[in-house]
């Protein structure tokens, strides 16, 4: 009998398995963690963004700090009435894009609100990462027009 993993195997992951070094090497530039109050701090670069990335943004932040058990999982969700007032976008102007990223953000009361759903993790990192290419392509095009 050969003991010799099957390659297919590769295959198999962890539905909510995540690349933390991309994860971090997107959000580091929209939105920093204060280590006293694990309060968001929101960077320049993320006035930039329109309501969906600022959103998008956000929720992975929470995610972020259920990674790092600084809350629970039926702490991850959030309220349109908590988002408005821990990043300042009105609640009316959230609930058209949360409609929209309905393939990736859930809302469960068990959960405390609406997050991004673990399947999706990617998806909404790899969204933030060509926002932010894109915006870096269009600062080096301003830098070269000067």
């Amino acid at each position: 009998m050969s003991n010799k993993k099957d390659p297919l195997e590769d295959l198999f992951i962890n539905g909510d398995q995540i690349n933390k070094e991309l994860l971090r090497d997107v959000l580091s530039s929209l939105i920093l963690i204060d280590k006293k109050t694990s309060k968001p701090v929101l960077q320049p670069l993320f006035y930039e963004l329109n309501i969906k990335h600022k959103l998008i943004a956000y929720l992975l932040y929470r995610r972020i700090l259920l990674l790092l058990s600084v809350i629970e999982a039926k702490q991850l969700g959030i309220t349109g009435i908590e988002i408005e007032h821990e990043i300042g976008i009105k609640q009316g102007s959230l609930y058209p894009e949360f409609r929209s990223l309905n393939r990736i953000i859930g809302n469960s009361k068990e959960m405390g609100g609406y997050y991004i759903l673990d399947h999706s993790l990617n998806a909404a990192i790899l969204i933030l990462r060509e926002v932010l290419r894109k915006a870096c392509e269009k600062l080096n095009h301003e830098r070269q027009l000067k």
